[in-house]
């Protein structure tokens, strides 16, 4: 739900969604979480936007986990598309013995300094980002973080379609008790009205 212009104003977002936990151990175990929040998107000028999130996840193992995540965006030329991009997120979890079916320490944070670019060629808009950072992991010391996306989305009339491509290194030793434990994907979304 948009409730003001994004471009000359604060917006604000609420979002609700359910989805599968994606590991093997928690497909097996059909578990899946409720995600509700809000996200606020703060233009300051033409080249500087704050972003703002919070979320609470509802796991159907009885977990719950509160959710922040900050940014703040500067875009130094209006007319090349690159964007400097510090992040910030934040979450705990109220249940800690999840039965190593996904990654849930007692507290995560991790902040990272990206670089973005978007540019539009025909009816496709394109991005891609680059990341680094760091992270800790309840009380265990900062260690490195990467991020590579690339991104791209198309309109037509009211449908909406957007993919996405990544790689991510992060929480690797915690989560699976490889330091070399790096993460890929590919998604894709049809967005239809309704």
């Amino acid at each position: 739900m948009q409730v003001t212009d994004i471009h000359s104003r604060p917006a604000l977002e609420m979002f609700a969604n359910r989805d599968v936990v994606e590991t093997r151990a928690a497909l097996d175990r059909g578990v899946y979480f409720n995600f509700v929040g809000a996200s606020v998107d703060v233009p300051v000028n033409d080249h500087l936007t704050l972003v703002g999130l919070a979320g609470q996840q509802a796991f159907s193992d009885d977990n719950q986990r509160r959710y922040l995540r900050a940014r703040v965006i500067w875009q130094p030329s209006l007319d090349l598309g690159l964007t400097l991009q510090l992040r910030y997120r934040w979450f705990d979890n109220s249940k800690l013995d999840v039965g190593r079916a996904y990654f849930n320490p007692e507290r995560y944070q991790e902040g990272m300094l990206a670089v973005g670019w978007r540019q539009r060629m025909g009816d496709w808009r394109h991005g891609l980002t680059a990341g680094l950072g760091t992270q800790q992991i309840a009380a265990e010391p900062f260690t490195p973080t990467q991020l590579l996306e690339f991104s791209s989305e198309t309109q037509a009339e009211r449908y909406a379609l957007r993919l996405r491509a990544g790689y991510s290194r992060a929480s690797g030793a915690a989560a699976t008790n490889d330091p070399d434990y790096w993460y890929r994907y590919v998604m894709g979304e049809l967005v239809l009205p309704f």
